[in-house]
């Protein structure tokens, strides 16, 4: 992975996501090898995924694509590119109807709740696949 993208996934957590990130947190996650960084980048960037490999499961730790390409199947391509050789868990925002949806559309089951666990308040809704 080069800098760039590394910068890209950066910039593009933090429009997404609560939770800041420094340079450094993407960084270490690329060179840890337990975590698996997918990215779609066609003319520009346009999205990425970070999966967390355990011993016997995967964690969909997140994935993010730029507004201005969601809704046109890449968070689809991206979370088909998983092998699906053992479960793989996830926390989604209850607030976060469109992601449930995809998920749901994907295959994912809700199987618990994790009650006020983001930053705004909001409730976790845990899934599995």
């Amino acid at each position: 992975m080069k800098n760039n993208e590394i910068e890209e996934i950066l910039n593009l957590h933090n429009e997404c996501f609560l939770d800041k990130k420094k340079y450094i947190d993407i960084e270490n996650m690329f060179n840890n090898s337990s975590y698996k960084i997918n990215t779609i980048v066609e003319e520009e960037f346009i999205g990425y995924m970070i999966l967390l490999d355990s011993f016997d499961s995967y964690e969909l730790f997140e994935i993010a694509i730029k507004e201005k390409y969601r809704n046109k199947g890449y968070a689809k391509k991206l979370l088909y590119s998983i092998s699906y050789n053992k479960d793989i868990f996830l926390e989604v925002s209850e607030k976060n109807i469109a992601a449930i949806k995809l998920y749901e559309e994907i295959g994912f089951k809700k199987i618990s709740i994790r009650k006020k666990y983001y930053l705004d308040g909001s409730n976790a809704l845990i899934m599995k696949k």
